[in-house]
């Protein structure tokens, strides 16, 4: 379920266009608003979520070290809405490579199906390619993220 609403979030904030405002009725500037604010919420629950999960797992983690945590989570937010712009609206492709990252390929085989329910119109490549980016970004954050709690393991061991 996570998973498809911060694809279905990030999609939306990465597929945003300019419109003529000329031609915008109040009902469609509401309902836009309505949409923006939902996406926002959603990602900011995201950050939330992972944030908070990570505290959980390590108690012992220093208010400094949250706020690393959570630069850390907005990179992977701001990294992953680019790639998917890239992706989406550009329809950019290249290679995917085998992430090793540990985590078993159903899992993403998962993602790509919430993927395909939540955008339709899009094939199975950009699927792919869209499945690829998230991989490859969580990968990238999860390592972040491990080094900074190998860190604090290292300080809380040499006392």
């Amino acid at each position: 379920m996570t998973w498809k609403v911060l694809l279905l979030s990030l999609a939306a904030a990465t597929t945003a266009f300019p419109v003529d405002m000329e031609n915008v009725t109040e009902e469609m500037k509401a309902t836009q608003f309505e949409k923006e604010l939902l996406t926002i919420s959603y990602i900011q629950d995201f950050k939330k979520m992972m944030s908070d999960y990570v505290k959980s797992q390590y108690t012992n983690l220093t208010i400094n070290d949250m706020e690393i945590i959570n630069n850390i989570l907005e990179e992977f937010l701001q990294n992953f809405g680019s790639d998917l712009h890239k992706i989406i609206v550009n329809g950019e492709k290249e290679e995917t490579p085998v992430i090793n990252d540990g985590i078993p390929d159903s899992t993403f085989d998962d993602v790509k199906k919430c993927v395909k329910n939540e955008i339709p119109d899009i094939n199975d490549d950009t699927a792919d390619q869209i499945v690829f980016k998230l991989r490859e970004n969580l990968f990238k954050t999860r390592q972040k993220l491990d080094d900074i709690i190998r860190m604090r393991m290292d300080i809380e061991n040499s006392n």
